[in-house]
């Protein structure tokens, strides 16, 4: 029995050209589906070892959907953000737990303390806007521009930064709030509701703005040596 056709280096390259040549710009999404192709191409050379490569890979494209790769892209899109998420949740709700909770009481008493201080609850949630907005375009633009200064794209890292731009858009909400409403802390329980939501949503930007980015360099890192050049 003769021993079944491997895809080889130069075939491996035809078939990252014919990636790019489907519009697939992201470098680790090219990895993946060529790692798709290459088998799936193996198993038909095992079935019938005369089939060309060029042959093969229209056979195996055509099992995609009519809108080709693209829906492969924006499930990937949804799928990676979805992750995100999650993630961000989870470590987020570490402050709730030891030994992260004395952090928390002791930023909850500072902030408890500003409202002491001469300030209008207005006041402070348009500096809260201002914060995430200026956290948002620092890490949207200034750091996605560093990040993506290589010769290659990769969806990780783009979906990552599209997923903060929704959250900085969302948040537009609470601009609105302070633009159209004379909003005042005058009790002291409602001093102590809003120390808290101050306080957890503090630790909530700096998940989505500094560890989340960071978590997605390190992911691509990782599994990609390719960015890490």
């Amino acid at each position: 029995m003769m021993p079944s056709k491997k895809v080889n280096e130069e075939q491996l390259d035809a078939l990252f050209d014919f990636m790019r040549s489907k519009r697939v710009r992201y470098y680790d999404l090219q990895v993946e589906l060529v790692d798709h192709f290459a088998s799936a191409i193996e198993e038909l050379w095992r079935e019938d070892p005369k089939l060309s490569l060029e042959a093969a890979i229209h056979k195996v494209y055509d099992e995609f959907p009519v809108t080709g790769f693209s829906s492969v892209i924006d499930k990937q899109t949804q799928a990676i953000q979805k992750e995100a998420w999650r993630w961000v949740f989870r470590a987020w709700t570490t402050y709730f737990r030891w030994p992260k909770i004395l952090l928390s009481i002791a930023v909850l008493l500072a902030v408890r303390l500003l409202f002491y201080l001469p300030i209008s609850f207005s006041l402070s949630l348009w500096v809260t806007c201002l914060i995430i907005f200026c956290g948002g375009f620092w890490t949207i633009f200034w750091s996605k521009r560093k990040a993506t200064r290589k010769e290659k794209r990769f969806l990780r890292l783009e979906a990552t930064y599209s997923a903060i731009h929704h959250f900085v858009s969302f948040t537009n909400v609470l601009f609105y709030i302070t633009l159209f409403n004379n909003l005042e802390a005058t009790t002291d329980w409602i001093a102590w509701l809003m120390s808290f939501f101050f306080t957890y949503l503090t630790f909530l930007l700096y998940i989505i703005f500094y560890r989340l980015p960071k978590k997605a360099e390190e992911d691509l890192r990782r599994h990609f040596p390719a960015y890490a050049n």
